[in-house]
């Protein structure tokens, strides 16, 4: 009688209603909120909007307040806590514009405030500045993107169903780097990738068995003392290229640093790794004799990825180069990104 009385009470209590999904993103212009259904679908689809502007992209996670510990005793909701953008100086410091930090800073505590996305911890930010003059006076558009992030952290999934490929074409190397200017994010870059993106999208159609994520540009060049022409590695189309030797005593890790913009995670690799740096890129000979131990990928939302193999292309001639040691490396690597991650939002 006393579970029925039980069981019967238990049926009787209301049970809170559940939590409706958190928009699919939020979009500003000038501090102007948008309709989700007026807002680009993707920070591409955005950038495409202005292809004269300067942005960037990063991660931004809820900021620790006095009561996380969930619901108080009488079942209100937590006090709302703001939104804080990662290494935001760094964000900040590629777009050169105090609108732009004043935009994006007031757009996150905003959506950090809104009800709809409470169970949201973790978001993508692209925040573009656009500025158009005409005679004697200057505009800025500033524009912003929200969207939740389906997965928190960063570094290395320990569960991988397929290894994970790059893709070098020499075919299409030239004696300078394809991004120009270099040293910016513009978003005209969007559409100028558009002939690697293409040939990344037919390789893999015709090789899915050894279908690649990257594209990673190259250029020529001749070593100092050397007569020989080289093709060194720069960057992929999103992400920061990296490899690293070890030897007896030491590791070195390669990373083109001219004609490359070196991203804010490629920054927090070498701050993890206490590697000599080489200050330069890998030569595609050097990944040919498997020179290396590991190979990686670096990007903003990634953090540290594994290369697993290399495909490059040479007229008729293509070869794939295995780096089997590169998950674990990235892995330990990933390890202390995330350490550095759980640092900040502490």
């Amino acid at each position: 009688r006393a579970r029925a009385r039980d069981d019967a009470m238990a049926s009787s209590t209301p049970t809170p209603a559940a939590r409706a999904a958190p928009p699919k993103s939020a979009y500003f212009e000038n501090d102007v909120e948008f309709a989700v259904d007026d807002a680009p679908e993707t920070p591409r689809a955005m950038l495409e909007r202005r292809p004269e502007g300067v942005y960037t992209v990063g991660i931004a996670r809820r900021a620790r307040s006095e009561r996380d510990d969930g619901d108080d005793a009488r079942g209100a909701p937590d006090v709302a806590r703001a939104f804080a953008l990662e290494d935001e100086d760094g964000h900040y410091a590629r777009l050169a514009s105090a609108a732009a930090r004043a935009s994006a800073s007031a757009a996150l505590r905003r959506v950090g405030g809104d009800p709809r996305w409470m169970d949201v911890q973790t978001c993508v930010v692209t925040i573009l500045a656009h500025r158009e003059r005409a005679s004697e006076t200057e505009t800025e558009t500033v524009d912003v993107l929200i969207q939740p992030r389906g997965t928190d952290g960063g570094g290395e999934s320990n569960a991988r169903e397929r290894g994970v490929g790059v893709l070098i074409d020499l075919d299409a190397a030239r004696e300078t780097s394809p991004r120009h200017p270099h040293e910016l994010k513009y978003s005209a870059w969007v559409r100028e990738r558009v002939p690697f993106e293409r040939r990344l999208a037919e390789w893999n159609a015709a090789h899915p068995n050894d279908a690649c994520v990257e594209y990673v540009m190259t250029r020529k060049v001749k070593p100092e003392g050397s007569n020989e022409w080289e093709h060194e590695c720069l960057e992929g189309l999103t992400t920061n290229f990296a490899t690293s030797k070890m030897d007896e005593k030491r590791e070195t890790l390669y990373a083109a640093r001219d004609e490359v913009l070196e991203g804010l995670a490629m920054g927090l690799l070498k701050s993890c790794v206490d590697a000599t740096d080489a200050g330069r890129g890998a030569y595609v000979s050097e990944l040919l004799a498997n020179a290396f131990a590991a190979t990686f990928l670096t990007n903003a939302l990634k953090g540290c990825v594994a290369v697993d193999f290399v495909i490059v292309i040479d007229g008729e001639t293509t070869r794939r180069v295995e780096f089997p040691k590169s998950l674990d490396r990235a892995k330990r690597i990933g390890a202390a990104i995330d350490q550095r991650r759980r640092d900040f939002a502490a």
